[in-house]
């Protein structure tokens, strides 16, 4: 009788044992699970503000925002050199 209680208590320590180790797993599960939409909806996020910073940087981009500046396009563009200085003292 004494090994059926030893028996029936030891089967319950493992019965116990795997019910705890699942309820882990499944935390540990949903943890992942929650992580790995976390990266994707980064990855996501990356991806859009790359393709807007691409786009903001093209050319065709920069000449629209140059005209609705202000900016135009110079016509007759004059050099200028260095002279001597106007007054010497000798």
């Amino acid at each position: 009788m004494k090994k059926y209680y030893l028996y029936l208590t030891l089967f319950g320590v493992l019965l116990m044992g795997i019910v705890i180790s699942s309820i882990f797993s499944t935390t540990n599960g949903v943890v992942l699970k929650d992580l790995e939409q976390k990266i994707e909806n980064l990855e996501r996020e990356n991806k859009e503000l790359t393709f807007k910073l691409n786009e903001s940087g093209s050319l065709s981009k920069i000449v629209i925002r140059v005209a609705d500046e202000g900016f135009i396009k110079p016509g007759n563009i004059i050099y200028l050199t260095k002279v001597d200085s106007l007054a010497k003292v000798e």
